[in-house]
């Protein structure tokens, strides 16, 4: 098992052990991941090519309280939202009485200063409901350009008598005309919680989805429905009208009656004009047959604002080129490589094209029975699962690995017992208010200053993609350094980033979890102004896909005066060779050569390089990839 140091946390001192299984508190995560101790994996490198951004430029504004932390649990509650129209943030949380309102009533915090004020109200009043996991975005009738005439749309999951009883749909004018507040029954005869992916589009169709479900005593699922609201507004009554649809993804069953789903990770995406659909789910697809799959995506899609779906063809990831550099195979056969998706956020483009980014591990059995198992010194790896032109041909991105892996209930020294509360790396996906850029941002852990091999002092990091000139940035850490290093906790990104001059601002929210150190205390909503790109930033031309095209391979590594590289191509095709340190400069000249079809070896002389960590990148046909070495 991993060890850790001791480490204190203002005048708490906590003593962490970790393994990597994430079954946390049945109101929590719930995410269906077990652990083998497998000492002889492969443990995939770090890749650690980053840039830093100028850390005098992030700074945080209070936004709200809420009551506890169950406020702002599900990386897919949809609590931060910008938008353009207006030109205005909205934060929704939970009431605190020590600050607004109490904590079955919802709070609604607006910014038209990009973040450096915030004014909150109580947006949703009466206490005796019992509102958890808010959601809740902007509204704006098509041709108004009044606030005040704008609508928030708020929604989540009602309990009653220690049941989900219900999904309150509440919407108003941010001048507090047109108050409506619905309630769709739970008649699913289990639990039903629907808090995910909260959108509206242009013509005022709005959607979120859930699940109902049952657990066992160790918190896996022994039955999963996906549950997805539609909601249209009225253009008569201000008020929306909303329907129900249930969608049944058929997932391997275990010998024990589990079945392999993450109930946790349903979720929800539509182009920017509202057109085009997709309800995504994580399991083990029963329709990989007798070679059976790990947990992946299974995806739903939509051609008509909602109205009807239609399941997509089965994802084949097995062995995919893309994934057999970053992760583990099997433990019966390490040649073959499943990926075990445990994180996933959804955006979609203006050209009705999903975006799933994806924290993938490499699944360890694809035994009926042990689906759910991975190994624990995988922290994982963070990729962009994307179509072309609608169809079900997917091609995967190289995103980052993560230095560090995720949080248990029983590490995270945040509460204790039933009570206790960890967290993930939190990915989370937005889109250009027009949809040709596509971004994403999680958290990590420094692990070379804190010392510590789990998420316990979360930094922001992002990744964005210019779709339209196939362009991407560099991975970059925006807070390591500033004054909320280590301490960004649940965070939120918009599903909509913000046009700035000169390029993107991100908007990101966090939560201080330590003034109180207790999930079940308030805690405190921050604005993280500083986050995004410039236009600069998209330097890297081409999608990181060259691996589907070809293999590479580095020896000796660590190397001392020379690597030799090893690029299998299937067709003849030019190859762009490339060294980088760890600040992403070029350190050594740049070679283009000629390869046949088939296994090519080259040579590249490293005595000119320091000691230290180095990356070559390799480009074939306008894509490429990345692989990491040493020079001793």
């Amino acid at each position: 098992m991993k060890k850790h140091l001791l480490f204190f946390v203002g005048l708490a001192c906590l003593v962490l052990t970790t393994n990597a299984q994430n079954v946390v508190h049945s109101e929590k995560a719930r995410v269906h991941e077990r652990i083998i101790e497998r000492t002889d994996a492969v443990a995939i490198p770090y890749n650690g090519l980053k840039l830093e951004k100028v850390k005098d430029n992030i700074s945080i504004t209070d936004i709200s309280s809420s009551v506890n932390i169950f406020s702002v649990l599900m990386a897919q509650q949809h609590c931060l939202i910008y938008n353009p129209d207006l030109d205005m943030l909205m934060f929704t949380n939970r009431g605190n009485p020590g600050v607004i309102a109490t904590g079955n009533e919802l709070v609604s915090s607006t910014s038209i200063d990009d973040g450096a004020t915030f004014e909150s109200e109580i947006s949703l009043a009466n206490t005796n409901i019992l509102r958890r996991y808010p959601s809740g975005i902007i509204f704006n009738p098509q041709g108004n350009t009044t606030i005040g005439d704008a609508y928030r749309l708020l929604a989540g999951p009602r309990t009653e008598s220690n049941s989900w009883s219900k999904t309150y749909l509440a919407s108003s004018t941010f001048e507090g005309l047109q108050a409506d507040e619905k309630m769709v029954e739970n008649t699913s005869g289990y639990d039903l919680i629907v808090r995910h992916g909260l959108t509206v589009d242009p013509g005022g169709v709005a959607h979120i989805c859930g699940a109902a479900y049952a657990l066992n005593g160790q918190n896996y699922a022994t039955y999963c429905q996906g549950h997805i609201l539609r909601g249209v507004y009225n253009t008569g009554s201000g008020q929306f009208e909303w329907t129900e649809q249930i969608l049944n993804p058929d997932v391997n069953h275990a010998g024990d009656q589990t079945w392999d789903i993450l109930v946790s990770e349903i979720n929800a995406a539509f182009s920017p004009n509202g057109q085009i659909g997709y309800m995504s789910f994580v399991g083990a697809d029963a329709r990989s047959g007798d070679d059976l799959c790990s947990f992946q995506p299974i995806i739903y899609k939509s051609i008509d604002r909602g109205v009807t779906w239609e399941i997509m063809d089965y994802i084949n990831l097995k062995n995919h080129p893309a994934l057999i550099p970053w992760l583990p195979g099997l433990a019966r056969d390490p040649n073959i490589v499943k990926p075990f998706v445990s994180e996933t956020d959804m955006v979609v483009d203006n050209d009705g094209n999903a975006h799933v980014f994806m924290l993938c591990k490499g699944g360890s059995s694809d035994h009926a029975d042990s689906l759910g198992y991975v190994y624990n010194n995988d922290n994982g790896t963070l990729f962009e699962l994307f179509n072309q032109g609608q169809g079900n041909e997917w091609l995967i991105q190289f995103v980052d690995t993560m230095q560090t892996d995720q949080v248990l209930s029983t590490e995270s020294g945040y509460g204790s017992g039933e009570d206790a509360v960890g967290w993930g790396h939190r990915v989370q996906a937005a889109t250009s208010p027009e949809g040709d850029f596509v971004f994403v941002t999680w958290t990590d852990t420094d692990s070379s200053f804190f010392g510590v091999d789990i998420n316990l002092y979360p930094d922001l990091f992002g990744w964005g993609r210019d779709l339209e000139n196939n362009r991407s940035t560099y991975v970059v850490d925006f807070t390591n350094g500033s004054d909320v290093w280590g301490d960004n906790y649940f965070h939120y990104l918009s599903p909509i980033v913000k046009r700035a001059e000169g390029g993107w601002m991100l908007p990101v929210t966090t939560t201080d979890i330590h003034t109180t150190n207790d999930p079940d205390l308030p805690v405190f909503h921050r604005f993280v102004r500083g986050i995004g790109f410039s236009d600069g930033d998209f330097i890297i031309d081409g999608v990181n896909e060259a691996v589907r095209e070809s293999t590479v391979n580095l020896y000796p590594n660590p190397a001392a005066e020379k690597v030799n590289v090893i690029v299998s191509v299937a067709d003849q095709a030019e190859v762009d060779l490339c060294v980088f340190d760890l600040t992403g400069s070029k350190v050594l000249p740049g070679v283009s050569v000629a390869f046949k079809a088939g296994e090519n070896t080259m040579s590249i002389d490293v005595n000119s390089l320091k000691s230290g960590i180095y990356f070559l990148r390799v480009s074939v046909n306008s894509t490429y990839t990345v692989r990491k070495f040493i020079v001793k």
